[in-house]
């Protein structure tokens, strides 16, 4: 089997680590936060635990400006500055990644996109199998029979198969999509009055921007004229979604090769950090213990596990998902339920228009990984319970 690459979207999954949601504030023992650098590294190890990547290299956006700025000035020109207490925390993440001897690669002039897609389709193009950790939509350009996606937080990953099956365009396709719809997170321009559903419906019809154009008068209404007038703003849209694949920069598959992490370096970082439960889970108290760990507060660290570790299926978490299909189970069910206070409800129905759905199931949880089917229609052959008496 051909050795696979991973190239994780550094500062897409730092800025995730920094506004996912959590019950407190975490902060070392010197005060600094350590939120984004603690579920980034917590990521970042289930990724490894799970996928099992031959390499591994994390793609990082440059401080500088990027040559999309010279086409158009407006380019991200809305974003907002970087929150103040986030740059320590990359830089910490930097050290992690240091320790860990996984590369963290940025460039002036470009971004981790034009990094990810030069490192992803030279790669590829020397036989390796690579994957993409980015939900960034820009990257679905990228896709070959080589290079995939990965949604680490779900663990679905996109194909060139699976982006074809779900929205019938190619790769390429895909990316003329984008240059008519526009992003308003990067200030892409795009067709006035043209969304993402229309534009996808163009390409799906008439196969690329050049042959919309070439068809344009078919197009009535507001949305015609608009097509009509903005041949050049499609042009640009498209210069600036489009990823650069020729980034000049070193690729090292040695480098990029995972390697033991110097212990002795993430116990005095995780030590500084506060992070007891990211040393235990990678057996590094041996080697700290001769320097004399730190006693940190435990009330700085979560009580419970709030980061991805890896796809979250069936066959990846410990769960116990119970059918209750007879009146016994039934009634050992009810007298649970009498000591609970807060219950989950979910309903399984043949449609999701109220006016025409049936009931098929119903679903109810009060812990975590755990759950109570109830069948009220079930396939021919096999059991479920009355609705009297589910009443």
């Amino acid at each position: 089997m051909a050795k696979t690459l991973y190239i994780l979207d550094g500062h897409a999954h730092i800025y995730a680590a920094y506004y996912a949601p959590l019950r407190q504030s975490l902060t070392g023992p010197s005060g600094e936060p350590t939120k984004a650098t603690y579920i980034f590294t917590t990521t970042l190890l289930g990724l490894i635990e799970n996928c099992r990547p031959d390499m591994l290299v994390v793609a990082l956006d440059s401080k500088a400006p990027t040559f999309r700025v010279d086409l158009y000035a407006e380019y991200k020109a809305h974003r907002p500055p970087m929150p103040e207490d986030l740059p320590p925390q990359i830089d910490r993440i930097e050290q992690i990644l240091e320790a860990m001897y996984i590369p963290a690669l940025r460039l002036d002039g470009y971004e981790a996109d034009d990094i990810m897609g030069t490192l992803a389709k030279k790669a590829a193009a020397e036989g390796y199998e690579c994957v993409i950790c980015s939900r960034d939509k820009d990257i679905l350009q990228l896709l070959d029979e080589r290079i995939s996606a990965l949604d680490v937080r779900n663990g679905i990953k996109t194909t060139v198969a699976s982006l074809q099956d779900s929205m019938g365009v190619t790769p390429d396709q895909f990316l003329q999509v984008l240059a008519l719809q526009g992003d308003t997170s990067d200030n892409v321009p795009g067709i006035p009055d043209v969304g993402p559903k229309t534009a996808l419906t163009w390409i799906q019809t008439y196969g690329s921007i050049e042959n919309l154009y070439a068809h344009a008068d078919e197009i009535k209404g507001k949305r015609g004229d608009s097509l009509r007038a903005s041949r050049d703003i499609v042009d640009l849209s498209y210069r600036l979604v489009t990823i650069d694949c020729n980034v000049p920069i070193d690729i090292d598959y040695e480098a990029f090769t995972l390697k033991p992490f110097d212990k002795n370096k993430l116990v005095s970082l995780f030590q500084e950090l506060g992070f007891h439960r990211l040393t235990a889970q990678l057996d590094l108290k041996s080697a700290g213990e001769n320097r004399g760990e730190a006693s940190i507060d435990s009330t700085q660290m979560p009580q419970e596990p709030i980061a991805y570790q890896g796809p979250l299926t069936i066959k990846t978490i410990n769960h116990a998902y119970t059918l209750v299909n007879s009146d016994e189970a039934l009634a050992k069910l009810c007298l649970q339920l009498k000591d609970v206070d807060l219950l989950a409800i979910d309903t399984e129905t043949t449609s999701i228009q109220p006016m025409h759905a049936e009931l098929v199931g119903i679903s109810l949880s009060w812990e975590a990984h755990k759950a109570y089917y109830l069948p009220i229609r079930a396939p021919l052959g096999e059991a479920c319970l009355s609705l009297d008496s589910v009443r």
